[in-house]
């Protein structure tokens, strides 16, 4: 329970929590978050990979297909990146 006094009027404020049932909320939202970023990381290789072999394929190896792979693997790592921090920032502290 807190309370905390309203001035102007002379009041008291209070209000009541269940602590246990916002501890186990925040680790449901904590499980929830890891589980979203395993998701996006495994995705973000699976398309790495899928990228890669198209790429090279398509080249046969040379040196345009390792720059367009290369190209892509970094908007990955930037967009994984920035979805990481996206959670962390909106997450709980």
């Amino acid at each position: 329970m807190v309370m905390a006094p309203v001035a102007p009027a002379g009041w008291w404020v209070g209000i009541a929590l269940d602590k246990d049932s916002i501890i186990q909320r925040l680790a449901l939202v904590e499980e929830n978050r890891r589980r979203e970023v395993e998701i996006a990381m495994v995705m973000a290789a699976f398309l790495f990979f899928l990228a890669l072999v198209w790429i090279i394929q398509e080249h046969k190896g040379s040196n345009r297909g390792y720059w367009k792979a290369s190209i892509i693997f970094s908007f990955l790592a930037i967009s994984g990146i920035a979805y990481i921090w996206v959670l962390t920032l909106t997450g709980s502290q």
